[in-house]
């Protein structure tokens, strides 16, 4: 397998934009423990349904003024987010960490979905030989500003609304991090959540605790501005402050990227009507010699 098949770089987080052949050694199973694959048999739902509440959160910004100063992240004359149309087979990707998992992708595209079922078929002699179609993956579905809008505070009683809260909990723990990058000045004393910064410009001093975020633009997930953690201190600032500078025509989103797993979990989901079922899980880890293995989780 091409090492860049999950490039953990920009604002997709895992989503793969290769389409060469996937390939890797088989290894020993991947033992996870019960807890982590209940876990991961319920995450299917949640995405499922975090992609169809997508519809009512875009409504409401558009409708109630209360929102009016997050629209121009939406654009003018923005379409609603897509959900999954129909009934079929996704595959999700997820990080493995020490704290648990999080989340990678949402979807595979389908041309790399369709290679991940051969190589878990392969891996796996209890995977399924035959599955529902894949389901084609909603252009917006690895979008930044959606992960932004989620961990937005205002919006948090319209996400609860349409998601039961543990599934909105959920997706939060799970998440990539995200903000709106407004250049409205904060209140006197107050702090960006979560990066407990009071403005903007201080960013480029959390490179030095090792975290590594991107820029993006609305709905893209390609080309991004990433802010690395060996990059100085002055790019970085100059990358924000051109993001907060084009907010009028172009606003832009900060996206957080976790650190390079050394192993990730795909979850192939079927979606049948409202319902969300786990068929299994493949493994891919690097061996000492940077090599991929793939190997059936239990």
């Amino acid at each position: 397998m091409t090492a860049n098949i999950f490039p953990l770089k920009g604002p997709s987080l895992g989503l793969p934009t290769s389409s060469a052949p996937l390939h890797a050694d088989p290894g020993p199973p991947c033992e996870i423990g019960k807890a982590q694959i209940s876990s991961l048999r319920s995450l299917g739902h949640k995405l499922e349904r975090f992609l169809a509440a997508r519809e009512t959160v875009h409504r409401k910004i558009l409708q109630d003024e209360a929102f009016a100063s997050v629209r121009a992240w939406l654009g003018e004359g923005s379409s609603p987010p897509v959900a999954l149309a129909g009934d079929g087979t996704f595959v999700s990707v997820f990080l493995r960490q020490e704290t648990g998992v999080r989340l990678g992708a949402v979807m595979l595209p389908t041309e790399v979905a369709t290679q991940v079922l051969t190589l878990w078929r392969q891996t796996d002699p209890e995977a399924p030989k035959v599955l529902p179609p894949l389901l084609p993956t909603p252009p917006d579905a690895a979008a930044p500003l959606w992960m932004a809008l989620l961990r937005l505070r205002p919006l948090r009683g319209v996400w609860e609304s349409v998601l039961r809260r543990d599934h909105f909990e959920t997706l939060l723990q799970i998440s990539p991090d995200a903000w709106l990058l407004d250049p409205t000045p904060l209140p006197p004393g107050s702090v960006i959540p979560r990066l407990e910064l009071p403005c903007w410009d201080r960013l480029p001093h959390l490179q030095h605790a090792g975290r590594q975020f991107a820029i993006s633009a609305p709905g893209t997930i390609d080309g991004a501005n990433e802010l690395s953690e060996g990059a100085p201190a002055e790019s970085w600032a100059t990358a924000v402050h051109a993001a907060l500078e084009s907010t009028t025509a172009e606003p832009h989103i900060l996206v957080e990227l976790p650190r390079t797993p050394a192993s990730w979990l795909l979850a192939v989901y079927e979606k049948k009507g409202t319902r969300v079922d786990a068929r299994g899980f493949l493994s891919l880890s690097k061996t000492q010699d940077r090599a991929w293995q793939a190997a059936r989780v239990r």
